[in-house]
């Protein structure tokens, strides 16, 4: 069993038009932790309003893969059977993103935006940064990120989302429940540039 906390960002929001163009995620399966993150090609125009919430340009995707050629998408797919699980804050336009490329999520899927809504009553707002600072998880995100060496706001996204599902973070290997990680994390090559005039 593995988990995969999943963020995505694409040239919009509309389900049906918009595009992929960022896939992130943590894969956890028992005491290791791999990190993947994608700039993926889309041939649609985003407009200022879209650049300016993920500040991914169409420039910065000229030479990129289209995103069923990427890392992150490949090992997504290789994932992809109902042992494992897809967890994402909000996953409606995530699952809809990849489906648009043609892959059908078989994995068991969490959303951590509904399970927050259902349990926690009390909360203001459901934004997942929101979440984390009214619940006093910073440090503990702080801490996941630091020790896999996370730079990247996009798979800090897929952090927060760890620190919301008990035992995917703590406890994996029996024995830390608090306190420090010992993770082993294994080394991404990065996705190598879109080819340009090829098939």
């Amino acid at each position: 069993m593995a988990l995969y906390f999943v963020d995505v960002e694409s040239t919009g929001v509309d389900l049906k038009n918009d595009r992929l163009i960022q896939l992130a995620f943590l894969k956890v399966q028992g005491d290791n932790i791999e990190a993947f993150n994608d700039l993926c090609y889309t041939d649609i125009e985003m407009n200022d309003t879209v650049v300016n919430i993920h500040h991914i340009t169409n420039a910065m995707l000229e030479d990129k893969y289209w995103p069923y050629e990427t890392d992150a998408f490949i090992e997504l797919e290789k994932g992809n059977n109902p042992s494992n699980y897809f967890i994402a804050h909000g996953n409606e336009l995530d699952v809809a993103m990849l489906e648009h490329e043609e892959l059908i999520l078989e994995m068991q899927k969490i959303d951590t935006d509904k399970c927050a809504r259902l349990l926690l009553k009390e909360a203001a707002s459901y934004k997942l940064e929101d979440l984390i600072i009214r619940y006093n998880l910073t440090q503990k995100v702080e801490t996941v990120a630091k020790q896999i060496g996370l730079k990247s706001m996009t798979l800090c996204v897929c952090c927060f989302c760890m620190v919301l599902i008990p035992g995917s973070v703590t406890g994996m290997d029996g024995r830390h429940t608090a306190g420090p990680f010992s993770f082993r994390i294994r080394k991404r090559k990065k996705s190598s540039p879109r080819l340009q005039g090829t098939m």
